[in-house]
This record gives structure tokens, C-alpha cells and sequence, in this order.
């Protein structure tokens, strides 16, 4: 394969939402070349490789609109982790894999409106392990019904804004843990780390200088725990209810309380006279458009039903 390279999918034309599928016959990669630069994927399915990853590639690579399962290997997808490479993952779904150790890891790069869901998985592990510095991990879902499993490994000098994270067991971990230094971690929302040692963000030993702001989170054994020292935790709310509507069936729109409405950034935008909301996590609900409430539901960039 030489790349530049790109895989799109369609029924008819491009952006019809139909997708192109790659089957991996239960025991091949899609590609697992982790020197190949500049490949995209679009609009694909890509599944079935067995115990083998689903992709391995390098520098400058795309996943947009796609849809990863059936994969059994420790890492399912590998981006650009072994050097600062950029990635772009956009609007992706990731179910079906044994995740013993993530389902995917990036490097420099943005993960943006992606539904991470460990629920039909199997093992321990996390949906998105970050393996260089410079990861942007923005406005996605992840589900998990695991003890064992986390929702986001960081490395350094990242970010990681409005994400949800929801556990229907009593997870003994944490949805986010902070491995590295100079990271901020704000607006995101989170359910269900119940068991002995949950926590909904733990920042390691030796992680230092990172900021933890502006986070809420409901049915977590403890609050934040900060082991590292230079670290800035404010306004880290615990709840009194579930922040989520239905996160059983997927609705992942925040509930009325106040802490969750209006909090990621300002109430008023500059040359408008109304009062405009943008609500914590992953789920932007649109009050004011005319219709009934939660109407559409947008996926902070991508509309959903």
C-alpha cells in the first residue's frame, strides 16, 4: 500500500450516509503498517479481524463517520502512538472489541463526537488510552458495564473537555485517570465508579501542574483523588441524582439540574440579548428553537435523534 490513501464509503454518491465495509475474515488486519503516513478513512465499517488489530498506522491519518468492531487484540486501533504524529478521529463509533487494553490509542491528535461503547466488550481496560503528549479528547461517549474498565488513560500537555462517561456497575477504577503532567480535564459528566476505590478522576503520583475544573460526577465511591502535587482542582461538584436522562438507552442528555445547565461557558454571547446554555458533557440540548425540549439533541458538532 502507498499512501497518501483514502477508503470512502457511499450507497449512491458521497455524504448519502451510506458506509463502505471491510471484513477481516476473523483473523486479518485492515492495515497494520505502522510506518504508513496519510491514510483516511471515511464513511467505512471496518470489523472481523479476530485477535489481530483492527488498524496500525502512522503520521497524519483520518477516521471520520466510522464504524470499528469484533476485535479481540489488546489494542483494537493503534494512531500514531509511537511519535507526536496528528490524528483526526471524528463522529465514530467503537463497540465489540476485547479492550484487555484500550480500544483505541492516539497520540497528538483530536478524538471529537466519538461513542466509545465498552458494554459489549469483554476484559478490562479503557476506550481511549492517549500515548503521546497533545491529545484533544472533545464531546464523546463512553459506556461501560465493566469493573475494571476506565474511560480515558491521558498522557501530558492534553486536554480533555464536555466528554460523558457512564458505568451500570460498580467500577472500581476511574473514568478518567491523569498519567502526566500539564493536562486539563473540565466540563465533563460522570455516573457509576461505585466500588471499593472508585474515583471519577484520579491524577497519579508524580502527575503534576494539571487542572481539574468545572467536573461533575454522581454514584462515585470517592470525589477527585489528586496523588500529584502543583495540581489546580476546582469546582469538582458531586451530585445528587443521575446526570442522565436515560444512559441505559443511550440518551445521554443531562437531566435539569442546575449544575449541569450553562456551565462550560458563558450564559450570554456577546451581541445577543438572550441567555444561551452550553450544558456539560457530550449532548447539547437545543431549549429555545421553537420545538418541544430535546427535540434534537446535538452531539457537539454532529445532530443526532
Amino acid at each position: 500500500i502507498t499512501s497518501p490513501l483514502v477508503f470512502r464509503g457511499y450507497t449512491t454518491t458521497e455524504n448519502d450516509g451510506g458506509k463502505g465495509g471491510i471484513d477481516g475474515d476473523g483473523s486479518y488486519s485492515i492495515i497494520n503498517d505502522t510506518t504508513l503516513d496519510y491514510v483516511t478513512f471515511w464513511d467505512m465499517h471496518l470489523h472481523n479481524t479476530g485477535a489481530n488489530k483492527i488498524l496500525a498506522l502512522d503520521l497524519g491519518c483520518s477516521l471520520i463517520f466510522c464504524e470499528f468492531e469484533n476485535c479481540t487484540a489488546t489494542r483494537s486501533i493503534d494512531l500514531g502512538a509511537g511519535a507526536n504524529e496528528f490524528t483526526r478521529v471524528i463522529g465514530c463509533h467503537f463497540h465489540n472489541m476485547a479492550h484487555a487494553g484500550s480500544m483505541m490509542r492516539t497520540g497528538l491528535g483530536i478524538v471529537w463526537g466519538c461513542y466509545f461503547d465498552l458494554t459489549t466488550s469483554t476484559g478490562n481496560g479503557s476506550g481511549l488510552e492517549c500515548g503521546q503528549a497533545g491529545t484533544q479528547a472533545h464531546f464523546n461517549i463512553f459506556k461501560m458495564d465493566t469493573t475494571g474498565a476506565r474511560g480515558i488513560r491521558t498522557w501530558n500537555r492534553s486536554a480533555f473537555v464536555g466528554n460523558s462517561f457512564y458505568n451500570s456497575v460498580a467500577g472500581t477504577l476511574e473514568a478518567i485517570e491523569v498519567r502526566q503532567d500539564d493536562t486539563l480535564v473540565m466540563n465533563n459528566v460522570i455516573e457509576g465508579w461505585s466500588g471499593v476505590g472508585g474515583s471519577p478522576i484520579v491524577i497519579n503520583s508524580g502527575a503534576d501542574n494539571n487542572t481539574i475544573l468545572n467536573n461533575a460526577y454522581y454514584n462515585c465511591t470517592s470525589g477527585v483523588d489528586d496523588n500529584g502535587s502543583a495540581n489546580h482542582l476546582e469546582d469538582n461538584n458531586l451530585l445528587g441524582a443521575s446526570p442522565f436522562n436515560d444512559p441505559g438507552n443511550d440518551d445521554f442528555t443531562i437531566t435539569d439540574d442546575a449544575l449541569l445547565k450553562a456551565a462550560a461557558l458563558m450564559k450570554t454571547i456577546p451581541g445577543l440579548g438572550t441567555t444561551n446554555y452550553l450544558d456539560m458533557g457530550a449532548i447539547q440540548r437545543l431549549e429555545s428553537a421553537g420545538g418541544p425540549a430535546n427535540a434534537t439533541r446535538l452531539l457537539k458538532g454532529t445532530l443526532v435523534n
